[in-house]
């Protein structure tokens, strides 16, 4: 079952859309593929296939070393 990946990537996505305006929001429903906490890198495969790359404020309220 994919339920936890995709409410990991929720609540990212939830973190991501409370940082500065300059940031670009945009919802990208999937399985994360990567995974670099120290970078706060993250890659997500979507259900069509395409690779979606984000970078994690320091800001945001969300530790990526809890993602799985």
């Amino acid at each position: 079952m994919k339920l936890p990946p995709v409410l990991a990537l929720g609540l990212l996505l939830l973190a991501l859309a409370s940082s500065p305006a300059c940031a670009e929001e945009r919802t990208v429903f999937g399985t994360i593929i990567r995974l670099d906490a120290a970078e706060r890198t993250l890659t997500v495969q979507d259900r069509k296939g395409a690779m979606w790359n984000f970078i994690v404020d320091r800001d945001a309220d969300l530790l990526l070393e809890d993602l799985k």
